[in-house]
C-alpha cells in the first residue's frame, strides 16, 4: 500500500513500490494481446508474523506491555484474504484483466 499511500517514514519503499505498480500496468497492457497476463496486488497491513512482531515491539516502547500489541494493530486483513484474491486474479474468471494492480485496502 505504500505505493499508494507513501510516508516519508517509507519513502524509499514507497518509490520502489510506485515504479513496480507502474511496470506492472504497462507490462500487462502490453503483452494482453501475447496471452500474457500481468496482475499485481496491493494488500494493507496483513496479519503476519513479521506485522504482529514489529506491533509487539511498539507495544513494549508505548504501553510498556508487548501483549497490548493488538490494540496498535488498526485495520488489518487475514494472509487467506490475498491468498483469495490471488487465486481469483489467476483463475479463468480474471482471465480479462492484465495490466491492473489491485488495491485491497483503503
Amino acid at each position: 500500500m505504500a505505493a499508494e499511500h507513501p510516508s516519508f517514514e517509507y519513502i524509499c519503499g514507497a518509490t520502489a513500490n510506485a515504479g513496480l505498480a507502474n511496470f506492472t500496468r504497462a507490462l500487462g497492457k502490453g503483452y494482453a494481446q501475447h496471452g500474457v497476463r500481468v496482475v499485481g496486488v496491493h494488500p494493507p497491513s496483513t496479519r503476519t508474523d513479521r506485522i504482529i512482531t514489529l506491533m509487539k515491539a511498539q507495544a513494549k516502547a508505548k504501553f510498556g506491555d508487548e501483549s497490548r500489541y493488538e490494540e496498535l494493530m488498526g485495520s488489518v486483513i487475514e494472509p487467506a484474504q490475498v491468498g483469495d484474491t490471488v487465486c481469483f486474479l489467476a483463475s479463468a474468471r480474471a482471465g480479462q484483466l492484465s495490466g491492473v494492480v489491485l488495491n485491497l485496502g483503503g
